[in-house]
């Protein structure tokens, strides 16, 4: 299976004075990792792909419906091979390590005190159970024998006739 993770375009010039951006703190580079999710009856199961990526620098926030990934250290292979030279030594590569983000909306709501994840080999694997639903509960509704609305105890009116005459 070939994963392809692609980095997000390039900073662009400021177009108001055609200079660079200020660069004293770049921030790193950040991918999007794809994801395959399962929905079973009892459970979701998500999928991914980190390769690179050690257990230290993985983050997994799990909310009621939602569940975040980040870290740093994922391998990614570059639109363009590069080349370089350090210590007398040339360097050819064809991939870097970078800064992760992925965030997946759920439609339904998981238990997320009972989550499990692993990472082995460089294989997430997140167990989300869903939460049990609550049973459908009767609501009584009563009406009150006359509708109105008092304001300023002087204001009343009926509420659902279009003709009814308001008095101030």
């Amino acid at each position: 299976m070939n994963a392809y993770l692609h980095l997000r375009p390039p900073v662009e010039f400021d177009r108001t004075n055609d200079t660079k951006p200020d660069r004293s703190s770049p921030p790193p580079p950040t991918v999007s990792v794809p994801v395959e999710v399962r929905d079973t009856e009892t459970e979701i199961e998500l999928y991914t792909l980190l390769p690179g990526v050690e257990a230290e620098n993985l983050n997994v926030c799990v909310t009621q419906n939602s569940v975040t990934l980040s870290g740093t250290g994922l391998y990614v292979l570059l639109d363009r091979p590069r080349q370089h030279v350090r210590d007398g030594h040339r360097t050819y590569t064809e991939f870097q390590t970078s800064a992760f983000h992925r965030q997946i909306n759920l439609l339904v709501d998981i238990d997320r005190h009972h989550t499990h994840a692993r990472l082995r080999d460089g294989r997430l694997t997140l167990t989300l159970p869903k939460q049990a639903k609550s049973p459908v509960v009767k609501v009584r509704v009563s009406a009150p024998s006359e509708t109105t609305v008092t304001r300023d105890s002087e204001f009343t009116r009926d509420l659902w006739s279009d003709d009814a005459p308001v008095s101030l």
